[in-house]
């Protein structure tokens, strides 16, 4: 251990960006750290409001904006472009916000027991809940975005929705297993998932191929046959994904 930093709070999520830590702590707010020297981590400053509860973040670098999933005071989104003084621009009301990751206009936002939220955080000032993604009673534990897809971590394993109109997410494919799984990042086209006490398992996205065969001529004499086959494999639209494992169990 090079550093550590408490001060009498829960830390439950990190963002850093170069040389500052935005932590969400829990009770405690939002903290805002400077970590450019990790043996000596210092506070810049910390944000708290009426009902404290701060889960998980975002950060969005180029307008210096911090979203921030409190728990029962739902969405905030926070101006960070002054780290000494951050100031909310706009939050939005739900129930229990727990997980949250920022993809372009839209934030997706899960909600303990009661599904997926997205948010169109165009306007930060006024956020504007989209829809409302319920899969099965299930709780989804972690969220993550690439492009027009989605990954969700239930009780019962990983859900990929296609996203492409964040009004209609739609289910595309799920991977299941009971073994209590909290989490999930993807860096290319592998997704890294937390499966419980069935340890790290890497899975690979592979795109779904439209293969078609064609068959030449047959000449048989006095007569010409002409063969034509077309073969389709799984589903006509390419832009589907499917995933296969590739390694399982890795403990860590």
């Amino acid at each position: 251990v090079v550093g550590l930093y408490g001060n009498n709070c829960s830390i439950l999520d990190v963002f850093v960006s170069e040389d500052v830590a935005f932590v969400a702590a829990g009770g405690n707010g939002v903290e805002i750290l400077n970590i450019s020297n990790p043996s000596n981590i210092m506070q810049i400053s910390n944000y708290t409001d009426n009902y404290n509860n701060t889960w998980s973040l975002d950060f969005n670098d180029q307008q210096n904006l911090l979203y921030v999933a409190d728990r029962y005071d739902g969405l905030e989104i926070i101006d960070v472009s002054d780290l000494n003084s951050p100031m909310e621009l706009g939050q939005l009301k739900m129930e229990s916000a727990v997980e949250i990751d920022v993809f372009g206009n839209y934030a997706y936002i899960t909600l303990y027991g009661n599904g997926l939220s997205i948010v169109d955080v165009s306007d930060p000032s006024n956020p504007l809940e989209i829809s409302l993604f319920e899969y099965d009673d299930s709780v989804i534990k972690d969220v993550f975005v690439n492009d027009t897809s989605c990954y969700l971590v239930n009780d019962h394993g990983l859900l990929k929705l296609n996203v492409s109109d964040p009004v209609n997410p739609a289910i595309e494919s799920v991977y299941r297993n009971y073994h209590n799984a909290d989490g999930v990042f993807i860096i290319t086209d592998l997704i890294y998932y937390a499966n419980g006490y069935s340890g790290l398992e890497i899975l690979q996205i592979k795109p779904t191929n439209l293969n078609y065969y064609l068959a030449g001529f047959l000449v048989v004499p006095g007569l010409i046959m002409v063969y034509f086959g077309i073969k389709l494999l799984n589903k006509i639209n390419e832009e589907q994904n499917r995933m296969e494992k590739i390694v399982r169990n890795y403990w860590l």
